[in-house]
């Protein structure tokens, strides 16, 4: 996969303020900063992510925490987070009712959830494995259970340009130090394209 899509060195995006925008808003939003990302690729194999999630589980069920077994995207996310990821997640089969298929569309129609850890609790506490597991998978649910409802309105573009507007909000708050924009290509599958 990494020969089709090679990881860029830098990338940069800039949030663009709404049309419906008032003038005081879209002042402030052509004032945000253009950021500067860093595109990095990780390979995790089978054993590694085994590892990890037996890792999590365990200190999960330790601290008996609410929550079922940990995914191989939570397990190799978590030791990642510092202060704020987000995570990709893909519309097509879970989120979208009824779900699209491979047979009535293409490509991938994705949004993402944020798991957020702000400067104040990574001060006063020390931040384990299985508080990290657990803030993506609180994000997750929060996003699965509430936000994805935006998706299966009328005006579903709409939703992914808030989703874009709750992004740009969330670089702005002071108490965010860090910001880790993450996907999992896990079972999205490929395409078979004829071309002739």
């Amino acid at each position: 996969m990494s020969t089709y899509f090679p990881p860029a060195d830098h990338l940069t995006f800039q949030l663009q303020p709404s049309a419906d925008a008032d003038a005081d808003d879209k002042h402030h939003n052509t004032k945000m900063p253009v950021i500067k990302c860093v595109s990095k690729r990780f390979v995790f194999d089978g054993s590694s992510i085994a590892a990890l999630k037996a890792k999590a589980a365990t200190a999960v069920s330790a601290r008996r925490r609410p929550s079922s077994t940990p995914s191989n995207s939570d397990d190799v996310n978590a030791p990642l987070v510092q202060h704020v990821l987000t995570q990709a997640v893909n519309l097509h089969r879970t989120i979208i009712q009824p779900p699209f298929t491979e047979k009535y569309s293409i490509g991938n129609l994705v949004s993402f959830f944020v798991a957020k850890l702000t400067v104040h609790d990574h001060e006063e506490d020390k931040t384990e494995l299985q508080d990290l597991v657990n803030y993506l998978r609180e994000g997750n649910k929060e996003f699965r259970e509430i936000k994805a409802k935006r998706f299966q309105g009328h005006h579903p573009c709409q939703a992914f340009f808030q989703s874009s507007k709750d992004a740009g909000n969330l670089i702005l708050r002071k108490d965010v130090v860090n910001l880790l924009i993450c996907s999992s290509w896990c079972n999205f599958g490929f395409y078979d394209v004829d071309f002739g």
